[in-house]
């Protein structure tokens, strides 16, 4: 998902802004105060999240729900708690999200990056998610949407690492919800510049 920053003078509350995105015609994520609004996605964005979508929910093991950018992510920090929409998130062995807006204990979080997010993805979104994923050892894969890369990290031994890299080919296997696909299927369809 783009981010695009709204100007604001200070910071606000989690409540605050759980007050006004309830009301607000687009969606708005929350980091420390801050307030960051969604912009909208390039066609490839949007064809890798379906592909992504796809391709989980027909691995998805028994408890395990699958969730798109439009289901909002409370990520409780050591410190701070912040609110996302991933592209696609997944929580297991949990009671079922019905009426809900927000969820949270993922297992598995998937982001697709465009040169607009790639920073905030492989940052700030690295620490916040190893946190929520932590756990259940979970896990955090990163898919370029400009170019044959994707990234996966996860818990391994008590650390938040970076388990695969992968470019054009190759298997990406998710201890959390013990399935895995290929670089291949993620991209299918899809033309890179």
């Amino acid at each position: 998902m783009r981010h695009q920053a709204i100007q604001i003078m200070d910071t606000v509350t989690e409540d605050e802004y759980l007050n006004y995105e309830s009301t607000s015609t687009i969606r708005h994520e929350y980091y420390s105060g801050y307030v960051v609004a969604m912009a909208g996605d390039t066609a490839n964005h949007n064809k890798i999240t379906l592909n992504l979508a796809t391709l989980l929910h027909s691995k998805l093991p028994e408890g395990c729900e699958l969730y798109s950018s439009d289901m909002r992510l409370k990520v409780k920090g050591q410190k701070e708690v912040s609110y996302r929409y991933p592209d696609v998130w997944v929580r297991c062995g949990n009671e079922s999200l019905t009426t809900e807006t927000t969820g949270e204990d993922a297992c598995l979080i998937i982001e697709v990056m465009s040169h607009g997010t790639r920073t905030v993805d492989e940052t700030y979104k690295v620490t916040e998610y190893a946190e929520a994923l932590k756990h259940c050892n979970g896990e955090y894969l990163m898919v370029d949407s400009e170019r044959h890369y994707v990234i996966l990290k996860g818990w391994v031994n008590g650390r938040f690492i970076t388990r695969r890299k992968l470019t054009s080919t190759g298997l990406i296997y998710f201890e959390s919800i013990k399935s895995q696909f290929s670089v291949e299927d993620i991209y299918q369809k899809i033309l890179l510049n």
